[in-house]
């Protein structure tokens, strides 16, 4: 995220290499953590 912070043009901090399957890693750890507090 401080690549994007440094480079806030959206189409060329998507598109960085990693971006994809970090986010996704995210949204794995955050559906986990939304599964335990229900």
């Amino acid at each position: 995220m401080r690549k994007t912070e440094q480079q806030p043009n959206a189409l060329k901090a998507t598109t960085q290499p990693g971006t994809l399957e970090l986010l996704q890693t995210n949204n794995a750890q955050m559906e986990k953590i939304q599964r335990a507090l229900e």
